[in-house]
């Protein structure tokens, strides 16, 4: 069929000739011309379309907790209904190296402090160098070693990444807004920023924090001392502590002390 193959439309128009020999009649035929079945396939080699959008980092941040970002991307769909490979291109700063995958989903592994850039291209599975155009380059992804404080606020990464803020900003910090008493002094607005995907609860002490053990006790009504942001975007959120039955059950006798615990929504 020549270097360059031939057409579909050749294929459709002309078919293709295949001979063989016939099935032997005689045992001594089958020394002289053996019968060999023969299958025929047809692959389709034309480049699939361009990939026009950028591959996304699959937690949507400009890092990664760990050695390894996942990196997605749309799937592309051949017009003749051929599959489609991807060609991964990993840039880390110091090397650029390609990857295949049929999947939309891949998976770099670099070293801590790696700033990592994808870009991939669409390419036929029987012959790589026949590939539509290339996705713009993702963001760049730094990896980060988890128990390593980038920021100089003393907070490793992956604390950090549980509170929803982030770890190479040191004004991304997770910290009460406002504390104020109302009623009298008989209610306390304890507010915060509560970051998307985040349980809160809040915790309070009416001992001096110093003593030894310190022991935090929460809102007696689990619903009224938790609060779990289930959006896609920040939101302002206040614990009330009426010293109700539901919160602490009383008035301190001179102070009292809270604190806000955070987790990943399980």
């Amino acid at each position: 069929w020549g270097a360059s193959g031939r057409s579909g439309q050749e294929i459709r128009d002309d078919g293709v000739f295949v001979s063989m020999h016939g099935v032997p009649g005689t045992v001594g035929d089958w020394t002289d011309f053996p019968y060999e079945a023969q299958y025929l396939k047809v692959y389709d080699v034309t480049a699939p379309p361009a990939l026009a959008t950028a591959p996304v980092h699959q937690t949507g941040q400009h890092y990664a907790i760990g050695d390894t970002a996942t990196f997605t991307w749309d799937e592309v769909i051949d017009p003749e209904g051929a599959p489609v490979m991807y060609a991964v291109i990993v840039n880390d700063g110091s090397t650029v190296t390609t990857n295949y995958t049929m999947d939309t989903s891949y998976d770099v592994t670099g070293a801590f402090g790696e700033e990592i850039v994808v870009t991939v291209q669409p390419v036929n599975p029987h012959q790589t160098a026949n590939a539509g155009g290339a996705s713009p380059n993702s963001q760049v992804v730094q990896l980060l070693d988890p128990d390593v404080s980038y920021d100089g606020t003393g907070v490793p990464a992956w604390q950090q990444d549980i509170a929803g803020t982030d770890p190479l900003d040191p004004d991304s910090i997770f910290r009460v807004t406002d504390a104020v008493s109302s009623a009298g002094d008989t209610e306390r607005h304890i507010s915060f920023e509560a970051q998307p995907g985040r349980r809160y609860r809040i915790y309070y002490t009416d001992a001096d924090l110093t003593s030894v053990p310190l022991t935090w006790s929460p809102f007696n009504n689990i619903a009224v001392g938790q609060y779990d942001n289930t959006g896609a975007s920040p939101v302002n959120h206040t614990f009330v502590d009426d010293e109700g039955p539901d919160t602490t059950g009383g008035a301190p006798a001179s102070k009292r002390f809270y604190r806000l615990e955070v987790e990943l929504i399980p």
